[in-house]
């Protein structure tokens, strides 16, 4: 699979309506996902990919460099950053919800 390996991420900015869709997603596809709390406060998350997992660069749109994260076996994550702050957000793609 074509792309650039990558092994974490730590996640900043979470959709809350589809928090545990996602965190199922993504564990079902061999992440491991370690929460980062502050009290009851979410800090972020890391991830842990499993190994190739890759990712590719998609055109910037709206202040945001873009990635699509994809899995060896099955599946696509979407990865952003948000230019101005650096902050990352993904989102799974409504297809393989």
């Amino acid at each position: 699979m074509k792309g650039t390996p990558i092994n974490e991420l730590d996640v900043h900015c979470l959709d809350g309506a589809f928090y545990a869709e996602t965190r199922k997603y993504l564990e079902k596809r061999g992440c491991i996902w370690s929460e980062q709390r502050t009290g009851d406060q979410l800090e972020a998350v890391h991830l842990t990919f499993p190994p190739g997992t890759v990712y590719r660069e998609l055109a910037p749109m709206n202040g945001f460099q873009r990635f699509q994260i994809l899995f060896e076996k099955d599946g696509v994550l979407n990865w952003s950053i948000k230019g101005t702050s650096g902050l990352n957000t993904i989102s799974v793609p409504y297809v393989y919800l």
